[in-house]
């Protein structure tokens, strides 16, 4: 039976361990110190309820955990492979508490990356265990559509069919996939982490949707978030953004798809359908309960811009392709928020990318 461990109790976590649990996987899960509280109850009882969307295929029930702890090195010294599920400004953290624990080739895999994950967590590893020898990767995405409904339990709607995974470095995906197909099937080989990273929507979707409808969200109209949030002139928006996110990755050969056929390779089997943005996520079945984010602060846009529009978008710039619409994006985002988000942004200096052309950035990752 593999030994998994979860990072991170958030709603990516919960529905991961409760998931694996129920699908005969030995879990454990594991919450930092400093959010303790949030896992009592699952500690107490140690079970997560479950309840899934029919149509996802997955089993509900009452996930009977293996451990569930606090302590970093009672949760990942046995562990096969290490689910590192936390928000992407805390990857760099949670390398460093992991490197003393970590052992010989145990696989860890970031879900997802964000764009550099993977160079951010490898770095800190090496500097808290310069002989390190784990196998690193990171996913696209999360593998769920998911949401805590209290402390001890979570509902998963949606369970992607397909998702991107790669190592950092790149030759080792094969081994990382092989291990990952073990407890995902869905998951499938990329190129690189250049392509897992471009092909997370989240920085291209959530902020333009976000900002286009600032006024409902101060004016406190829950409004949902695909369903009524997408209008034509919004979707003209995200295709101004993907269009530039299909020219980046061409510029690195690789074949990425437009957004919409993301999601349509993601929910297709859940009833997602449609020829354009707008159809295919407008209509989403499994969309009908995604409202939008209660404040404009959000992780929609305290996350998804810093952590990954922004170096993407220097990015662009340092190719050559072309970064009009990210920056208008990043631009208006920041004055919305009387906010510089540069100042919380993953930088390309970080990732060790800086000054470097196309083809020299393909040989680091």
């Amino acid at each position: 039976m593999m030994r998994v461990t979860v990072i991170g109790a958030g709603n990516g976590g919960l529905a991961a361990a409760a998931d694996l649990s129920l699908r005969k996987f030995a879990v454990t899960l594991f919450e930092h110190p400093a959010f303790a509280g949030s896992i009592s109850l699952i500690k107490e009882k140690g079970v997560i309820g479950l309840s899934t969307l029919p149509s996802t295929g997955l089993a509900g029930g009452f996930a009977q955990l293996e451990r569930v702890t606090t302590d970093i090195k009672e949760a990942i010294w046995d562990a096969d492979v290490v689910l590192v599920v936390v928000p992407a400004f805390a990857h760099g953290a949670m390398a460093k508490e992991m490197a003393p624990y970590l052992k010989r080739n145990q696989t860890v895999v970031l879900m997802p990356g964000g764009f550099g994950g993977s160079i951010i967590f490898w770095k800190h590893l090496k500097e808290g265990n310069p002989s390190s020898t784990v196998l690193l990767g990171e996913t696209s995405t999360l593998p769920y559509a998911c949401r805590k409904l209290d402390s001890a339990s979570v509902w998963i709607r949606g369970r992607k069919n397909t998702f991107d995974l790669a190592a950092y470095p790149s030759p080792n995906t094969d081994r990382v996939l092989a291990t990952v197909n073990v407890l995902y099937p869905a998951a499938r080989k990329a190129y690189n982490i250049l392509e897992t990273g471009l092909n997370n929507l989240n920085p291209f979707i959530h902020p333009p949707i976000v900002l286009m409808n600032v006024g409902s969200t101060e004016r406190k109209d829950r409004i949902l978030f695909y369903h009524e949030g997408i209008t034509p002139s919004v979707e003209r928006l995200i295709q101004g953004v993907d269009g530039e996110r299909l020219a980046l990755g061409k510029a690195f050969g690789l074949p990425l798809e437009p957004a919409h056929q993301i999601l349509l390779d993601h929910y297709g089997h859940q009833g997602a359908a449609g020829k354009n943005f707008m159809e295919v996520a407008g209509q989403n079945p499994i969309y009908r309960w995604s409202e939008m984010p209660a404040n404009i602060d959000s992780r929609y846009i305290t996350e998804d811009i810093p952590m990954n529009l922004m170096p993407i978008c220097s990015l662009a710039r340092q190719v050559g392709t072309p970064s009009r619409v990210m920056e208008s994006v990043i631009t208006i985002t920041e004055q919305v928020l009387g906010r510089d988000l540069s100042k919380e942004t993953r930088t390309l200096r970080e990732l060790g990318l800086e000054g470097l052309a196309a083809d020299e950035i393909l040989k680091e990752v």
